[in-house]
């Protein structure tokens, strides 16, 4: 895989699609991970510039995923499963936590995402079907809201 020529929006017309999620995406791009949860339902993080929210501390934006992922490192293949674990969160932290986000974008093939930090360290998020899914929180305002990514459409707010 060349990531200086990976896509963000593989197979589709940007110009034509009903909803431009190549520039909602791309608001991550140069903000900061950081803020890893493990819960039952999935890994939780943080992106962007922290502020508190009904009591919790938040990033302009949050990722959950629900689903099937992996991880690269300089070309390494670090973790491949099928749903976030709490062995896993350690390795999230460290190739993740504090880092910038250099490159994100939709597979609109798959609807998978890929969320590139640095120069090597890719995470690609591949949802399936009703219970296995990724979502995407906008959590400043004016345009609060989100995406809630399965294999086969995009619902929520900002779809």
């Amino acid at each position: 895989m060349n990531l200086t020529k990976w896509p963000t929006l593989r197979g589709a017309n940007t110009a034509t699609m009903k909803n431009d999620y190549k520039a909602l995406l791309s608001l991550i791009e140069g903000l900061q991970c950081w803020g890893f949860f493990m819960g039952q339902a999935g890994l939780t993080f943080e992106i962007g510039k922290p502020f508190e929210q009904e009591g919790s501390l938040r990033g302009d934006f949050s990722i959950w995923i629900r689903t099937r992922f992996r991880v690269v490192n300089q070309k390494k293949l670090i973790v491949e499963a099928d749903f976030p674990l709490d062995e896993h969160l350690p390795m999230f932290e460290e190739l993740f936590g504090d880092k910038s986000v250099a490159q994100v974008g939709l597979d609109t093939d798959d609807n998978s995402l890929r969320l590139l930090v640095g120069a090597s360290c890719l995470l690609s998020v591949f949802p399936g079907s009703e219970k296995r899914h990724w979502l995407l929180y906008k959590n400043n305002p004016p345009s609060k809201g989100y995406l809630d990514v399965y294999q086969d459409r995009v619902e929520g707010p900002l779809a």
